[in-house]
């Protein structure tokens, strides 16, 4: 975990131009609103336990996440965007209304997209230094409308998301990031819990679907206005 940070005084940042850097960084806000489902397949391990894993996220806020063990469904998460449930080892349980109210903002696609569209708030904290790696970051706290909130932490030198943060302590660290269909994805994905379980995975495969846009056929006759340069 970034931890046992010190906060440093620098010249004026806004969280608006750090998000804005990262965007640019991952692919640009224009290709970026193009994307509809972003699909994950990756391979590690839980706690020790070697596991697969699928994970999906959709536009608006849409998300589902399936581990396997030994080739077997252990556990299941899934939201719809207004309902959703969990199933570990064949055991359901849907999620209550409280839970799918939180879920709303926890499953949002592409978050830093679509910020203002939810009513995040976005607030600049600082920049702060690992003593572990002596590296830098950024660090920027998400406010979401229900009350709750994270802080997540960008690297100065390359601009990319490194951490994010839950409130209960749970954090998931991002890492390997390489270009893929115009893109840049974390391909190093590690995630421990207030619990104390531990993921350490790495993207085996990613797919993604687009919007798709309107074609106009070319013996369909067009409503364009032209101008006498055309004829």
């Amino acid at each position: 975990m970034l931890a046992f940070f010190v906060t440093l005084n620098v010249q004026a940042q806004t969280a608006e131009s750090i998000i804005n850097n990262y965007l640019n960084k991952i692919g640009g806000v224009e290709q970026l609103r193009q994307l509809r489902k972003i699909s994950y397949s990756l391979t590690g391990n839980y706690s020790g336990t070697p596991i697969q894993m699928q994970v999906e996220t959709s536009y608006p806020n849409s998300s589902k996440l399936i581990i396997y063990v030994g080739g077997q469904e252990f556990a299941v998460s899934e939201f719809t965007g207004t309902s959703g449930f969990n199933r570990i080892q064949g055991v359901t349980t849907q999620l209550t209304p409280q839970e799918v109210q939180n879920q709303k903002f926890n499953s949002l696609f592409l978050t830093e997209l679509y910020y203002r569209e939810n009513g995040i708030k976005m607030n600049y904290i600082g920049q702060i230094q690992n003593s572990y790696n002596y590296q830098y970051y950024h660090q920027v706290q998400k406010v979401y409308p229900n009350g709750q909130s994270t802080n997540t932490y960008y690297s100065v030198e390359t601009g990319l998301l490194a951490q994010e943060v839950s409130a209960d302590g749970s954090y998931t660290n991002y890492s390997d990031y390489r270009p893929y269909q115009g893109f840049l994805f974390p391909y190093g994905l590690e995630i421990v819990y207030a619990t104390g379980d531990q993921i350490q995975a790495t993207v085996t495969q990613i797919t993604l679907e687009k919007e798709q846009t309107a074609f106009v056929p070319a013996n369909t006759p067009s409503t364009d206005l032209r101008t006498n340069d055309e004829n």
